[in-house]
């Protein structure tokens, strides 16, 4: 950051005091900043330098680094933090006093990424800038994600090469190692007792990641016993696109085909989806739709292709109007621009390929109710068997739409703690923040009954070697 950026974000954080009020705690811009700094801090597993506490506080907005030393000396003057010299560098850590006094405001944190606008930042930060404000601005990231997310999320996927790869392996072991470490503190609101419980994510707890493929089962099973017709459907897009814009736009797509479908048979058609990643990392969605009929698979392909189109020709105004709604007129603005960058080249593709290609690649076919099972009228490319090999899915029976689909879901359970696997599958679930299925809403089980719930407040994620230094946990 340029020293003359330091005036700029004193403006910008007094123009966040206007909105930054939290349960009618009015917040000031200092602390603001030094509720960061306790944040960041205590998602570290050992003290920080002052120079990586910069680094990371520049991530949410911009000030320069003697203010943030300053505000680094306060915090230690108020024991909030402690503070040492070694090597003419220095190092920061939090205390137990700063952990109590700052948690309260820690979810205002999420909500600087809300304020921030692309004029912010630099002109060469500003590519990448516009591809991640396609991620869900309230989702929490670790550190590891945002460096691999500026890096991966941002590159076409025809130019990730070997390199990528393993780095996005690398930082996505890291994120898994990080995980295992962690947990989660709640208070219990009347006695203001702690409590802990293990950090799970379905890459870090194959018991996590096996309950998704039990409701997975049981949509399957509601769905078999609700409908009586149903159509497979694969969607796939040119590997010109960078993996954010491929997953955004073929759920745009997705939907699209929901919505017509809803206006054809007047009622919400059910669906069940999967996400898998080819071995090109290229985005790919397999959809089991419950109906009679789409449309046929040229006319399919025509109105896939309008649709991206004019999702392309105008990506801000879809980004604003489905995914981020605090987006700024001039964010809006900057996206429509980078949207028609990406038609171009998207026509300059078609062109190339027209005699091959008409519009996003899909493939379409009916499927039979058979013995509690979904099977294919027609198979996939994939499942064709060839001259070299019959193999199926099944031992000697066909090939069913519930195997195929459930065989990526199995794979990715087999896959956690096995860091001998350079499989990168997971690692794309990871980067991409893509669930392992998704379904409607009327095929989930029902809500556990939780009687007796005790208040619970939650306090945050923090490391174990953290709370035994502050000596929180026992």
């Amino acid at each position: 950051m340029s020293g003359d950026g330091a005036g700029g974000g004193v403006a910008d954080m007094q123009q966040r005091e206007l909105v930054l009020n939290y349960k009618n705690i009015a917040v000031d811009r200092k602390k603001l900043l030094k509720t960061l700094i306790i944040k960041l801090l205590s998602s570290a597993d050992f003290e920080v330098t002052l120079s990586k506490l910069y680094d990371a506080v520049s991530i949410y907005f911009d000030v320069s680094k003697k203010t943030v030393a300053r505000a680094a000396n306060e915090l230690a003057a108020e024991k909030s933090i402690k503070k040492t010299v070694k090597a003419k560098m220095t190092f920061l850590r939090i205390t137990k006093v700063g952990l109590k006094r700052y948690a309260k405001y820690f979810d205002l944190i999420a909500s600087l990424r809300q304020h921030e606008t692309l004029s912010q930042r630099s002109d060469q930060e500003t590519d990448n800038y516009t591809l991640l404000i396609l991620q869900n601005s309230r989702v929490r990231a670790t550190k590891e994600y945002y460096d691999t997310a500026f890096k991966i999320l941002t590159k076409d996927v025809c130019n990730i090469d070997q390199d990528d790869r393993e780095f996005l392996q690398l930082n996505f072991f890291t994120y898994c190692d990080n995980a295992r470490n962690k947990l989660i503190v709640l208070q219990e609101k009347e006695t203001k007792e702690l409590e802990f419980i293990e950090y799970k994510t379905r890459f870090t707890s194959k018991q996590y990641a096996r309950a998704i493929i039990a409701k997975f089962n049981h949509a399957l099973k509601k769905a078999y016993y609700k409908n009586n017709s149903a159509v497979f459907l694969t969607l796939t897009l040119p590997n010109i696109f960078n993996l954010q814009i491929q997953k955004y736009a073929i759920n745009f797509l997705f939907h699209r085909i929901k919505a017509f479908l809803r206006k054809k048979y007047k009622r919400n058609i059910e669906h069940i989806a999967v996400d898998e990643p080819q071995k090109s990392l290229s985005h790919h969605k397999h959809c089991l739709l419950f109906c009679d009929y789409i449309m046929h698979k040229k006319e399919l392909t025509i109105y896939l292709d309008q649709h991206l189109t004019s999702f392309l020709s105008s990506l801000g105004n879809h980004v604003q109007k489905t995914l981020n709604n605090r987006l700024s007129e001039e964010d809006r603005e900057k996206l429509n621009e980078y949207g028609k960058l990406l038609l171009k080249k998207y026509l300059r593709y078609k062109k190339k390929k027209k005699q091959r290609y008409t519009g996003p690649i899909n493939f379409l076919t009916r499927v039979r109710f058979t013995n509690s099972t979904f099977e294919f009228v027609n198979l996939p490319p994939d499942l064709i068997p060839s001259k070299s090999t019959s193999s199926t899915l099944t031992d000697g029976a066909g090939i069913t739409v519930n195997d195929y689909l459930r065989k990526y879901m199995i794979k990715n359970v087999s896959r956690i703690d096995d860091e001998g696997n350079d499989d990168i599958t997971l690692a794309w679930y990871w980067i991409t923040r893509s669930r392992f299925f998704t379904c409607s809403p009327s095929l989930r089980p029902p809500p556990r009954q939780r009687g007796g719930r005790r208040r619970l407040k939650f306090v945050g994620a923090y490391d174990k070697r953290n709370l035994e230094r502050l000596e929180i946990l026992a």
